[in-house]
Order: structure tokens, then C-alpha cells, then sequence
């Protein structure tokens, strides 16, 4: 039997109200996303301790925070997670993760319910059975689903990973995006045009870090443009992107470019992926901005800090201006460590999030909802800075008869065995490869090089 726990808080100097709730077993159990439905209640997954490792968890809620079901979801004896979740149009819900078969690889999981959480069917998504596949993120599409995570081959590096699939769940198509050993894709939205942008991270090989990485694709996945965000420091990371009113990009994740510790990042670019500004969010400990979503005056992230709140970390919620000036912040959580991984904007112009508490509840982590409502609160943010773009690109990948290239500095593109095709000179080149055999080809520029593909 699952218990329940709720905190009421009442913060008389500004008479509002928030609710905090936490859901879960004995064990082991964290909520990665959460969403309000048509009806203004809530649903919410991620995994709890099954039988033997972890299940898929569904939770959906009243408005209050009350529960009204919860359902699980294990498709092998081994280990299962729920990454995101959207409410069909239908009124049934669509779920994405990944889980583990009884040879310890693991696929995307994708799985249709209806809107009481029963199931109605479930994919197992993946290329072959030497790759290690997650999905992070799902959008519904008007002919099937759309989603992003990431893809590792066995003892080689991790790409960014796309999949469509039809009403079914059935792999329409799939693409590979290669940004170094470590690339990841975290947030999937459908763009203006009918394309997709993409968020997450992506090996920088010249300064051997991991940067935040942004992808534009069109409808049928194949790369337009994609752009790489960092600086100095070895761990920056995206997590969520949102379209804005003029056609640009507004992102939100981490970086240690600029500090000697971990701050929020929030980063704002144009619609071609062109940097525009950026701002750092946090104190003097480790802050992450994990979703980031556009309200009527700004922005609104969700995410953990240890530079502030009452434990070793807690959940992090602050708003900004369109400029990425700080409005106001607020952390939520007890002695312990607490997450927040998600948050959304209600239509009653409060914020709902989603996450882990290991300082309430009835386990060891729990589950962990939490209601607020906008309040003027503490204000401590750094100074606007700027993360380089790198501009070392190559586009389209795979190529055809066409190749633009984009150089930081003078470089050359060899073959797969080291011969030398052409040396170029720094800035965009246009280059004519009708006449290059199909095949992989190394183009260097300073110290970072790339893998491209030449195709019919």
C-alpha cells in the first residue's frame, strides 16, 4: 500500500498558499515530470521500487493534489523509468523512459494509456541489441509521437537520439546526431515551421568539455543547424528549451564556465541559433535549471540548489524577466536532499513541480509534487555573461552533393585513412562534394575535429 503525505504551508506576510505531497513505497521512488491535465488535475511519472528493481509510475491527481490513481508499468526483471509524460488527445496519456531486457541492455520504453491509466499498448524503441537506448522526452504529433533522448553503442561514445513513430508506436524513422562521447538529448519542442529544436548536451573536443548543445532539425529529422554553448569549464549541460514569440530559442541548464562552482544557466538565442544573451542564476554552492517554461512576463525554471534552502539541496524554483533578470526564487524542501526536475505553469497562473524528497515521506525518497503561488521572494543572481558559441559546424551531416562549413580557425578535411582532401582557411565555406565517394571524413579546424558522412 503506497502512503500519502501532505504539508500545508500558510505564508502569512504575503497570504498565499502552496502544497507540497509525496507519493511513493517504502523504497526507492522519484517523480522526473509532471503536467496538468484538461480537467486542472495533475499527472505525474517517474519510478518506484518494484518487485525487483524499479517500475514505471503513474500518478494522476485533483487539483488539490489529491490522488485519484496510480498504476505501474514492468515489462522485464530488471530496471524501468518513466522520463516524461503528455496528455494525448485523447485524454489518455503518453509515456516515455527506458527499460532494461534480461541481458542488462536497454531500449526506449513508450507506452499509451488511456485516460485512466490503463494500458492500451507499449513499445520497446531501439536500433539493435548492442545499443543502450533512453528516451527523455515525448511530444504528440498529429500522425504519432516524436521522441529525443540518447543512444550509446556498446564500449563507444553516446549520440543524440530521435525517434518518430506512428499512432502506434511503430519506428517511423530514426536519426543519430553525433556531438562527441558524451552527447545527450534532454528536451524535444515542435518548432514554427514544422521542425523540431532539440536540447541536451554535446562533447566539445577542443576544450575536452561537455557544453550545452541545441539542435534544429525539419519535420522529417534531418539536421539544419546545431550549435554548441560553453565555455572553460568541463560540465555544462542542457535540459530545456522553449520557442519564444520572435522565432528564437530560450534554454535552460548548468555551467561551471563561469565560476568555480555549478550556476543555473538560462541562455537566449535567435531563431538560427545565434547567440543572444545569456544569464547565470545562484549563489556560492552548486544551482541547475532543469525545464524552463514562458510566462506572460518571463520566464519560469525549476530546478535543485545547494546554495540555498534548508538542506544539503533543495528544489529550486525562480522566475526572470525576457533580459534573464532575477524576479524572485524560492526553495522548497526539508533537512535532506530534495530535486526538482519539472515544472509547469497552471492555468491559475501558479506553478506545479515535480521531483525527489528524501526529507518527507514515508521511504527512503519519495515522490515529491509540490503547488506555488507567484511571491516576491530573496534575490541573489550573478551578473549577465556569455557563453561562446562555438561556430566550428557542419551542415547538412550526413551530406550529399553539398557541404556548409563553418571554421573557428584555418583547418583541412581528410579521409577515414588520413589523406588529405582539402585545406581551408578560416570562416563559411560552401563546398562542392558531388564528385567525394561515399564514405566518413574527419574535418579538423584548431584543436576540435568532427565526423561527417558523405551519402548519395
Amino acid at each position: 500500500m503506497y502512503k500519502l503525505m501532505l504539508v500545508i504551508f500558510m505564508m502569512a506576510s504575503s497570504s498565499l498558499f502552496c502544497w507540497e505531497k509525496t507519493f511513493g513505497t517504502t523504497g526507492y521512488d522519484a517523480a522526473n515530470c509532471v503536467i496538468e491535465t484538461t480537467d486542472h488535475g495533475y499527472a505525474m511519472c517517474g519510478y518506484i521500487s518494484g518487485s525487483y528493481l524499479a517500475d514505471i509510475y503513474l500518478v494522476k491527481t485533483d487539483a488539490n493534489g489529491n490522488k485519484l490513481f496510480e498504476k505501474t508499468y514492468a515489462y522485464t526483471m530488471h530496471e524501468d523509468c518513466g522520463n516524461f509524460i503528455q496528455e494525448t488527445a485523447d485524454l489518455g496519456f503518453i509515456i516515455c523512459g527506458y527499460t532494461g531486457n534480461a541481458k542488462a541492455l536497454f531500449y526506449i520504453s513508450l507506452i499509451k494509456t488511456d485516460s485512466s491509466g490503463n494500458l492500451t499498448w507499449s513499445r520497446q524503441l531501439g536500433r539493435n541489441y548492442n545499443d543502450y537506448c533512453y528516451g527523455n522526452c515525448v511530444r504528440e504529433l498529429s500522425d504519432g509521437y516524436i521522441i529525443c533522448g540518447k543512444i550509446t553503442q556498446i564500449y563507444t561514445e553516446s549520440y543524440v537520439y530521435l525517434v518518430k513513430t506512428d499512432l502506434q508506436g511503430n519506428t517511423i524513422w530514426s536519426k543519430v546526431f553525433d556531438k562527441g562521447s558524451n552527447a545527450v538529448g534532454n528536451s524535444i519542442q515542435l518548432t514554427n515551421d514544422g521542425g523540431f529544436i532539440i536540447c541536451g548536451t554535446g562533447y566539445n573536443s577542443s576544450t575536452n568539455s561537455n557544453d550545452i548543445y541545441l539542435i534544429k532539425t525539419d519535420s522529417s529529422g534531418n539536421k539544419i543547424w546545431d550549435y554548441c554553448y560553453g565555455g572553460n569549464g568541463i560540465n555544462d549541460a542542457g535540459f530545456g528549451v522553449q520557442q519564444t514569440s520572435d522565432n528564437g530559442y530560450i534554454i535552460c541548464g548548468c555551467t561551471d564556465s563561469s565560476t568555480k562552482v555549478r550556476d543555473a544557466a538560462i541562455i537566449k538565442v535567435n531563431s538560427s541559433g545565434a547567440y543572444v544573451w545569456g544569464s547565470l542564476i545562484g549563489g556560492n554552492d552548486l544551482d541547475e535549471a532543469h525545464s524552463i517554461q514562458i510566462a506572460s512576463d518571463g520566464y519560469v525554471l525549476c530546478g535543485i540548489t545547494k546554495s540555498y534552502g534548508a538542506g544539503a539541496t533543495d528544489v529550486y524554483l525562480f522566475k526572470t524577466d525576457f533580459s534573464g533578470n532575477l524576479r524572485w526564487q524560492k526553495t522548497y524542501g526539508g533537512s535532506n536532499e530534495d530535486y526538482g526536475y519539472y515544472s509547469e505553469i497552471t492555468y491559475d497562473n501558479r506553478y506545479i513541480m515535480a521531483g525527489v524528497t528524501y526529507s518527507y515521506g514515508s521511504g527512503y525518497a519519495d515522490c515529491y509534487l509540490v503547488k506555488h503561488d507567484e511571491q516576491t521572494g530573496f534575490t541573489d543572481y550573478k551578473s549577465n555573461f556569455k557563453l561562446p558559441m562555438q561556430s566550428f559546424t557542419a551542415n547538412p551531416n550526413p551530406f550529399s552533393s553539398r557541404l556548409s562549413l563553418s571554421l573557428p580557425s584555418s583547418g583541412a578535411v581528410y579521409s577515414l585513412t588520413g589523406q588529405l582532401i582539402m585545406n581551408l582557411p578560416k570562416g563559411k565555406h560552401s563546398v562542392d562534394t558531388s564528385k567525394w565517394r561515399e564514405g566518413v571524413y574527419i574535418v579538423k579546424s584548431g584543436k576540435e575535429t568532427k565526423r561527417i558522412v558523405k551519402i548519395r
